[in-house]
């Protein structure tokens, strides 16, 4: 095969490697809204609850979400960054 040729596979391979990246990019940063809205509908409701079972059970919802979201910031700041 001649140079040019690998070259363009190559230029493909790498292409294909940035479109996927890109794909997982957008993915992840549509996660992070999700859960953005859910902990917002979480903060909310924890003031209103009367039960404090049902209050306790949201505030460890809350604090998985917004674990699992500083989780995936700091993946998205490393995709980024590629």
């Amino acid at each position: 095969m001649k140079t040019k040729k690998l070259l363009e596979k190559f230029g493909d391979l790498l292409s294909f490697k940035k479109k996927k990246r890109l794909k997982h990019i957008d993915k992840l940063k549509s996660l992070l809204t999700k859960l953005k809205d859910k902990r917002g509908k979480l903060e909310k409701m924890i003031p209103k609850e009367k039960d404090k079972h049902k209050a306790k059970r949201l505030s460890k919802q809350l604090k998985v979400i917004n674990a699992q979201r500083e989780k995936g910031l700091k993946a998205l700041q490393e995709l980024s960054k590629q």
